[in-house]
C-alpha cells in the first residue's frame, strides 16, 4: 500500500466518523469516561464509532445513539446574540449526584495512581478524573485521600502540607 493510498483511506475514514469523542464530551460538559461507559454498553465498533488517528470518533448515527442513551435534547435554545445557552448535564451524570466544582473550592479527592511527573498525581473527584499538583508524588500511593483546591478544567492543587512518609497522610 503506497503512502498516497494510506492517506486517502485515512481521509475517507475521518469523513465517515466526523465527531470526536473529546469534543462531544466537552460540548455536553461530561467526562469522557461517561461516554466510554455508554459506548462499551450500547454502540458497536466500525458501525457507530472507530479509532481514527488515536482518537475515538463517532459516525453521525453513533452520535445520535449516544445522545439518545444520555437523554440529551436535540437542540439547545439560543440565548441573546446567538450565544447558545449552557446545556444541562445529561441524566446519566445527574443521577450520580456530581456537582462541578467552582474555582477555589476545596474537596477531598482520592489518589488513583502516581505518574512519572514527581509533582503530579492522578486522582478522582467522585468519578471525574483530576490531576493534582503536589510537592512530591513519591509520598502518595493509590487509595489515599487528600484535600485539594480546584483551579480549572481537571487541574487541582493540594491544600495544606503533603504526607511526611509514603502512604501515611
Amino acid at each position: 500500500m503506497s503512502i498516497i493510498s494510506k492517506a486517502k483511506s485515512s481521509l475517507s475514514r475521518a469523513s465517515q466518523y466526523p465527531h470526536a469523542e473529546r469534543e462531544f464530551a466537552a460540548e455536553l460538559g461530561v467526562a469522557q469516561s461517561v461516554l466510554k461507559d455508554v459506548r462499551d454498553g450500547s454502540l458497536s465498533r466500525g458501525v457507530d464509532w472507530q479509532l481514527v488517528k488515536n482518537e475515538i470518533c463517532y459516525s453521525d448515527e453513533g452520535q445520535k445513539k449516544l445522545s439518545a442513551a444520555l437523554e440529551v435534547p436535540d437542540s439547545a435554545p439560543n440565548g441573546p446574540a446567538g450565544v447558545s445557552a449552557p446545556t444541562p448535564a445529561p441524566a446519566a451524570v445527574q443521577a450520580k449526584g456530581y456537582r462541578a466544582p467552582k474555582a477555589g473550592e476545596i474537596r477531598i479527592l482520592k489518589v488513583v495512581r502516581t505518574v512519572r511527573n514527581r509533582h503530579c498525581v492522578a486522582a478522582v473527584d467522585g468519578e471525574v478524573p483530576a490531576w493534582v499538583r503536589v510537592k512530591d508524588s513519591r509520598k502518595f500511593s493509590g487509595g489515599m485521600e487528600l484535600k485539594a483546591k480546584f483551579l480549572e478544567g481537571d487541574r487541582w492543587i493540594i491544600e495544606g502540607r503533603g504526607p511526611r512518609f509514603r502512604g501515611r497522610y
